[in-house]
């Protein structure tokens, strides 16, 4: 999806898990908790949930498998994390004219970690996913530069012609564009805006 409030484009499909495969979600209990994103648990991993395409799955509230979650609704970028909120899952133990349901934080992250419980409430439960899916695939392409604030509409589109290098040190640099994607990668990465060349290495600054 887009975030309109930046024009970032965010794909979670690659978190998606076919042939009953799932994410098992860390807890401190160590409960049996399964987890799926873009469709749902299938097959015996599945468990007690596989007839309500369930996406999240375990023993959190009781010790009986609820689903916490069938459909993805409410998504939400802000600074590093996407948001979003699966429901519409078993009827909640202690409320049971609630559905039980998960609210999703997807943290962008170089690193691949598995989803983790991070807090519980009466009728729902916090998961935490830190995971290089949350970052921003690439900013939609622009050739205008303009800056809205009290004083009115400033008009920077002159600055837009291409990477620029700002000298940090003789070993060190800042690559950056102003109004586009730079024309190479940055530590493997394309989609990237600015970079800092730091002696050997590279580091991404923005999207």
């Amino acid at each position: 999806f887009v975030d309109h409030d930046t024009n970032y484009e965010y794909d979670l499909t690659g978190l998606y898990r076919p042939w009953s495969g799932a994410w098992p979600v860390r807890n401190r209990s160590n409960k049996p908790i399964r987890m799926n994103i873009c469709g749902p648990l299938v097959g015996e991993i599945a468990g007690e949930c596989e007839d309500k395409s369930s996406q999240i799955c375990g023993r959190i509230l009781t010790d009986d498998d609820l689903s916490y979650g069938t459909v993805l609704v409410d998504k939400s970028a802000k600074d590093d994390t996407l948001k979003a909120r699966l429901v519409y899952g078993s009827p909640c133990p202690a409320n049971d004219s609630v559905m039980l349901s998960a609210n999703l934080n997807w943290r962008c992250s170089f690193e691949e970690m598995e989803p983790t419980l991070v807090r519980l409430h009466d009728c729902s439960v916090d998961i935490l996913w830190e995971t290089p899916r949350a970052c921003p695939k690439h900013t939609v392409a622009s050739s205008t530069l303009n800056i809205h604030d009290h004083l009115g509409n400033r008009d920077l589109t002159d600055l837009c012609v291409g990477d620029r290098n700002h000298t940090l040190d003789p070993s060190s640099y800042i690559r950056y564009n102003l109004c586009a994607r730079l024309g190479s990668s940055c530590a493997g990465m394309r989609d990237v805006s600015a970079c800092l060349h730091l002696h050997e290495k590279q580091m991404i600054l923005g999207n």
